[in-house]
C-alpha cells in the first residue's frame, strides 16, 4: 500500500513525504527494484516529483513512487517479470498523462534490480512547424521551430530549399545544429535536450531587405510524426554606410 506525498488531514496539514506498508499474502515479499532518474528532458533539468509507476506485464498491476528533488526515484517490492516504466511530470497531479505534459517510457525485464533513465518531454500528433527564420550573419539561417525535433531524424542539407520571390534558388551548403551545453542543476544530463534550432548556411550572401522562402521536405519530431514545413522571410535592409568625417578631424 502506497501514500503519496500531498495527503491532508481535516485540520489542513498537508503530509510532505510518503508512506508505504509491504504485505504478502504468500511465503514471502518480492524483493525486486526499479530505480534511476527522470529527466525533463527539454528543460535540460531533473523532473522533482515526477510521478513513476511499473507496470508488469502482462497482467498491468501498477507499482508508483515519486522522484524526489533530484529526479531520482526507485519502486520496490517488485516479482520477477516484465515491466513496463513510466514517468510523467504530473502537473495537475491526476496520476496521468495529459495533453501537453511530459513523459517517457520504457520496457524492461527485472529479475532482481533495474537501474533505467526516462526522458520526460511532450509528444504532439503533429509534426514541429518553422516558428521563425532569423540571420546570425549574411550565409547563416537560424530556423526555430514551435516543437522539439527528433535528435535521430534531423533534417539534411538536401531536403531543404531556400528560394528568393522570383523563384529563383539559393545554393546551401550545410544545416547543422547551433552549439549548446547540457547543464543541469544537480549534474549532467545524460542526453543532449532535444533541438528546436537548426543552422543553415547559403552559399553567398543574401540580398539585403529582400523576400525569401525556405522549404523543408521532412520535419519530425519527438513522436516520429514527420511533415513538411515552409515558411516566408525577409532579411533585413543593409546597413548604412559609415558617416564620412569632416576634414581635420581624426
Amino acid at each position: 500500500v502506497t501514500m503519496l506525498p500531498g495527503i491532508a488531514d481535516l485540520r489542513g496539514n498537508v503530509r510532505n513525504k510518503g508512506a508505504q506498508t509491504v504485505f504478502s499474502t504468500g511465503s514471502s515479499v518480492h524483493t525486486g527494484s526499479i530505480s534511476g532518474n527522470i529527466w525533463n528532458w527539454l528543460a535540460g533539468s531533473a523532473a522533482a516529483q515526477a510521478y513513476v509507476e511499473a507496470i508488469s506485464l502482462p497482467d498491468s498491476v501498477k507499482y508508483v513512487a515519486v522522484a524526489d528533488s533530484t529526479g531520482t526515484f526507485r519502486v520496490n517490492y517488485l516479482p520477477p517479470g516484465r515491466f513496463l516504466v513510466r514517468g510523467v511530470i504530473d502537473e495537475n497531479k491526476n496520476r496521468g498523462i495529459d495533453a501537453r505534459e511530459a513523459w517517457d517510457s520504457t520496457s524492461v525485464s527485472v529479475a532482481d534490480s533495474i537501474t533505467v533513465a526516462l526522458f520526460a518531454v511532450a509528444r504532439d500528433s503533429i509534426a514541429p512547424t518553422i516558428g521563425t527564420v532569423t540571420l546570425d550573419d549574411s550565409v547563416t539561417l537560424r530556423v526555430t521551430f514551435e516543437r522539439p525535433l527528433d535528435p535521430a531524424s534531423l533534417p539534411a542539407v538536401t531536403e531543404i530549399a531556400v528560394q528568393s520571390a522570383d523563384s529563383v534558388k539559393v545554393a546551401l551548403t550545410s544545416a547543422s545544429l547551433p552549439a549548446g551545453d547540457t547543464t543541469t542543476v544537480a549534474r549532467k544530463i545524460p542526453r543532449p535536450p532535444p533541438p528546436q534550432i537548426i543552422l543553415v548556411k547559403v552559399a553567398a550572401p543574401l540580398k539585403p531587405n529582400t523576400d525569401y522562402r525556405i522549404s523543408i521536405s521532412r520535419v519530425t519530431g519527438i513522436a516520429k510524426i514527420s511533415a513538411p514545413a515552409v515558411r516566408t522571410f525577409k532579411t533585413p535592409p543593409a546597413s548604412p554606410p559609415p558617416a564620412a568625417k569632416a576634414p581635420g578631424i581624426k
